[in-house]
């Protein structure tokens, strides 16, 4: 089935909806939430649940998503970051997890 994926950034959540239809019935709609927070484990940058697990994360990163469209970079790790690759990481965890649902990616984003 193809599907399509809404992303909204919220400060502390980030929510995403797919829409789809198989052509043999109704629009299927369904999604999820990924809480909008960022940090490392073992070096690798991680979102959502990983990231606000406290156990194994050395590093933790919140606030950001108000921040988009401000030049200064957000610093995780000693290395900066710019807000829009932090938020790139929102939306590749809410395609993944759409794509853990679904089978199969999107055959869009908006």
């Amino acid at each position: 089935m193809e599907y399509r994926i809404g992303i909204e950034f919220g400060p502390e959540q980030t929510s995403w909806v797919t829409v789809g239809r198989d052509g043999s019935g109704p629009e299927r709609v369904d999604g999820g939430e990924i809480e909008s927070v960022v940090g490392l484990v073992d070096g690798e940058v991680v979102v959502g649940e990983g990231a606000a697990d406290q156990g194994g994360v050395q590093e933790v990163t919140r606030g950001f998503v108000q921040r988009l469209g401000e030049s200064d970079a957000v610093i995780l790790g000693g290395t900066p970051y710019g807000v829009e690759a932090l938020i790139g990481r929102l939306i590749a965890a809410a395609v993944h997890a759409a794509g853990q649902l679904h089978g199969s990616p999107p055959g869009g984003v908006v």
